[in-house]
């Protein structure tokens, strides 16, 4: 399938997925439980949406030491700009890659700490909704319990697969195969093993990667609150894990349309009505939007002032 005709079924499922939402809620009510979010609330969340960033942005460079904290957490508002704008979560990451890694000796090494900077943050999100589970004072169905571990056993299992010495050696020749692309896919496998040797480094990812996820659950809270949605924070973890797991799905644009969809359907699982379920999502989305706006004005002054001169700098 093209990347045009791909674009348009996720369009079509985004605009598909909003009308069906729209059609089922009162939309006054929606709009009047926005409304009652004050100042107050939307500066605190974007801060606390910034120093999560921030927090993201430590994580990264833990994998990548050499290089400059400001020029990576430039990069991360911009891959938040192409998330929102692009079709796919992952069109965020894969321009992080090409940015930073381009005419760089070490760009297979970048290009592997994009990818176990993904998978770690997954694992913190994946460790944080478990434990959610875990402490939970409601009974949470087993089925979601299932998915989750079954999620977190098939990351641990793609993060650590290189260890594997046949199964590396495999995997490094299939690459050779392929010319000069295989030859870089090959660079980029040597610098994902040679993480692979410094556990301490992935633990230290992870623990980051659930602390962003909790700043993540805070911002939801503190939203709920102003909606007079009781729920308590355990619950809220593996809520949330729902929510973010059901947004990744790449099946619509920027996520719009299953974002809204799984916190309806997530928070009915503890009686939350969709009307506050949708203002509450809407809200994430604002400062979402917020974030990517900040990447959007950073690539708009890029060529004035290029991200590699300001990383040496």
């Amino acid at each position: 399938m093209s990347g045009r005709n791909l674009l348009y079924l996720k369009s079509a499922a985004t605009i598909a997925l909003l009308a069906t939402l729209l059609l089922r809620v009162d939309i006054s009510e929606v709009l009047r439980a926005i409304g009652r979010f004050g100042l107050s609330t939307w500066a605190v969340n974007l801060a606390l949406y910034l120093g999560a960033w921030g927090i993201a942005t430590l994580k990264w460079k833990a994998l990548l030491p050499k290089h400059s904290i400001f020029s990576l957490l430039h990069l991360n508002f911009i891959g938040q700009f192409y998330s929102i704008l692009l079709p796919g979560q992952i069109a965020g990451e894969i321009i992080k890659a090409y940015r930073l890694g381009r005419g760089k000796p070490n760009a297979e090494q970048i290009a592997a700490s994009v990818v176990i900077d993904r998978i770690t943050g997954f694992l913190g999100l994946l460790a944080v909704a478990l434990a959610g589970m875990f402490f939970s004072r409601r009974a949470v169905d087993p089925w979601i319990i299932w998915v989750f571990l079954a999620f977190c056993a098939l990351l641990l299992l793609g993060l650590f697969c290189l260890k594997f010495r046949r199964w590396f050696g495999f995997l490094r020749a299939c690459a050779t195969r392929f010319g000069r692309f295989g030859a870089q896919a090959a660079r980029i496998l040597d610098a994902w093993k040679r993480y692979l040797e410094q556990p301490y480094l992935l633990l230290l990812s992870i623990a980051l990667g659930a602390c962003f996820q909790f700043a993540a659950v805070w911002i939801n809270i503190r939203f709920a609150r102003e909606l007079d949605i009781d729920i308590g924070f355990a619950d809220w973890c593996w809520l949330f894990g729902v929510i973010s797991v059901a947004t990744m799905l790449p099946l619509t644009v920027g996520g719009i349309g299953l974002r809204e969809g799984s916190f309806v359907g997530a928070l009915a699982l503890v009686g939350v009505p969709p009307e506050k379920a949708l203002a509450l999502s809407l809200a994430v989305f604002a400062i979402l939007l917020a974030g990517a706006a900040i990447g959007g004005a950073l690539e708009w002054t890029r060529r004035k002032m290029p991200l590699c001169s300001v990383a040496e700098k």
